[in-house]
């Protein structure tokens, strides 16, 4: 609820106006109540307004002040989730069959794609990739666990298998 002022010819009315949406969504109001005209009450006004905000400080309907709102950040995904798209349509996922090995435990190819895509959308060091993670949401990986030593051994992954792209064969691209 607010206050409205309308004018109707030269007199100026304060109401109280309830803001509400129909069963069709859209946004509509209504009022409540006529206060007057604002040359009679525009000193009433103030205590009115004043009351409403006294009311909603103390909580709606004997409610605690204490109840408050805790407003969390939400996640960037539509860069990601974009070049996750084109990772797979140019067959780069195929480095998962490239990276697999019985001994190694660690996704190679996930910590890859984490370093390609920070480059992408956010070029940092390995270490501001680890802070550009807290605040993304990652398609297809659980990026929670991983730490610095993660990224230095994927690239040592990366120099050993020497040139994996000779066993790796993208897919082509549509023209």
């Amino acid at each position: 609820m607010y206050i409205k002022i309308t004018k109707s010819s030269p007199r100026r009315y304060v109401q109280l106006v309830e803001a509400y949406r129909d069963d069709q969504g859209n946004p509509r109001q209504r009022t409540v109540a006529t206060l007057g005209r604002l040359e009679t009450v525009a000193s009433e006004v103030d205590s009115l307004i004043n009351g409403f905000a006294a009311r909603h400080r103390a909580g709606a309907l004997g409610e605690t002040p204490e109840q408050t709102l805790n407003f969390e950040f939400s996640k960037a995904f539509g860069d990601l989730y974009a070049l996750q798209q084109l990772w797979q349509q140019l067959g780069f996922d195929a480095f998962r069959r490239v990276f697999r090995s019985g001994k190694r435990t660690l996704d190679v190819e996930l910590l890859l794609r984490i370093m390609v895509f920070n480059r992408l959308s956010n070029p940092d060091s390995k270490l501001g990739l680890l802070r550009w993670l807290e605040v993304v949401q990652f398609p297809d990986g659980d990026t929670r666990t991983v730490g610095h030593h993660h990224l230095l051994r994927a690239m040592d992954a990366v120099v050993k298998a020497r040139m994996p792209w000779k066993r790796f064969s993208p897919r082509p691209c549509a023209r």
